[in-house]
Order: C-alpha cells, then sequence, then structure tokens
C-alpha cells in the first residue's frame, strides 16, 4: 500500500470526521481541535513510516491502512469533544464546600442514591416543570438538555428571593452559556474534577455558576478544587 504524505492524511482525517462528525456530535471547536490532532500524528506517523521503510525488508512492512488509524482515533477522541456520559456525581469535597457556604435547602436534579440534601427532586418529579425555591444545588445531566436545565435555574432565580447554584461543563463557546451563565456569578475551577465514581479525571474544564439573591452578578472567580 502506497505510504501517505501528511497532506494526504490530513486530507483523508477532514474528510473521514466530516462524515463522522453528525454521529459523534462534533462541536465545530472540537472538530478544528481533532484536525489539528489528526493532523500531528499523521505527521509523526508518516516520520516513523518512513524510516521503518528505509531500515526494514520489503515484506516487513505494515499494511495498516491510515484512514482506520485516523477513524479509532476520532472514536478515541470523541470524549475529549462531547459529554457522552451525562450523570456526572458531585464530588463530596467540591459541595461540602459550597454547602458550607450556602446552606443548600433543596437538590432540584438528583435521585435517592446520589441526593447531596434530604430534599430533592428525581426524574419522576421532573424538576423542569416544578417550582424552585429557597437555596438550590444542581448538577444537571450533562447531555442535550442541559440549555433547558440552565434556563430554568436562571429563571427560577428572578423572583428576587431563590438562589441557584449550579455545577457546569466550562462550555463558553455555547450560547446557553452567554445567554445564562453570562447574568451570573461564575466561579471557574482551577483544574479539571474527579467526579464522584469516576476513575479518572474529567474531560472537561468545569465551573460553579450562581444566581439570584446570593449571587454577586459579573464576579468572575477562580475557585480551588
Amino acid at each position: 500500500m502506497p505510504l501517505s504524505t501528511p497532506q494526504e492524511g490530513w486530507q483523508n482525517g477532514i474528510a473521514l470526521v466530516s462524515k463522522a462528525r453528525g454521529a459523534l456530535e462534533i462541536s465545530a471547536w472540537g472538530f478544528k481541535s481533532l484536525a489539528f490532532r489528526l493532523w500531528s500524528r499523521d505527521r509523526i506517523r508518516y516520520c516513523l513510516c518512513l524510516e521503518n521503510r528505509r531500515c526494514a525488508p520489503a515484506h516487513g512492512r505494515s499494511n495498516r491502512s491510515d484512514s482506520a488509524l485516523i477513524w479509532r482515533m476520532c472514536m478515541l477522541n470523541k470524549s475529549l469533544f462531547t459529554s457522552s456520559k451525562s450523570d456526572w456525581e458531585t464530588p463530596d469535597k467540591l459541595f461540602d464546600r459550597l454547602n458550607n457556604e450556602f446552606e443548600f435547602t433543596i437538590d432540584v436534579c438528583a435521585s435517592a442514591t446520589n441526593k447531596k440534601v434530604d430534599n430533592y427532586f428525581s426524574v419522576r418529579d421532573n424538576a423542569l416543570v416544578q417550582e424552585w425555591t429557597g437555596i438550590c444545588w444542581m448538577n444537571p445531566p450533562y447531555g442535550k438538555d442541559i440549555k433547558l436545565w440552565v434556563k430554568k435555574a436562571y429563571t427560577a432565580s428572578l423572583d428576587g428571593e431563590t438562589t441557584v447554584v449550579c455545577l457546569l461543563p466550562c462550555r463558553t463557546d455555547t450560547v446557553w452559556w452567554h445567554e445564562f451563565c453570562m447574568k451570573g456569578e461564575i466561579r471557574f475551577c482551577n483544574k479539571r474534577l474527579k467526579f464522584k465514581n469516576s476513575n479518572n479525571m474529567a474531560t472537561f474544564p468545569s465551573a460553579i455558576v450562581v444566581f439570584g439573591k446570593q449571587a454577586r452578578v459579573g464576579k468572575l472567580i477562580t475557585t480551588l478544587v
């Protein structure tokens, strides 16, 4: 099989990622980042192949497809650009610190096994149609409906009495971030979180966004985690 050049590898990568972009739900930013990763990886592989071909006998050369390699890289990197997992349980240390500050009265997005407050809304309660009052803690599902949760948190805080504290993926390239989060207090986590019951650090940055009575609107803070 002819050895591809880095330029050919780049074109192959673009074609494959473009074709798979919808299925992988890769954002525009993620698409560009992945393309750069593919290009860098292919450059390295190209140099290694040249060296192997120069030194190895003809019968020992690899026939591995560059396209297959790029496709596997797409799948391995999917988690870097999407939230294939939607339920990320709050680390106890982070919650306890925030609870000491706010003294939450309800967890608006929880289950019997991961609730952070005795009073909570479960999936069965459908929190999006409930009235939120008091001091609310929200760590919502990180899927495509996250914008609905952030909108609910913001609108619930407009009564002037309710405070909603949210743990969110830091997605400053989304409409919902600029439409709602920028109207609250934002505390950027200084490092990636290790969510409870997860073996690895998160593949995305996080932020605490505060809406309502106790929010210092327009304040940007770095919080240690």
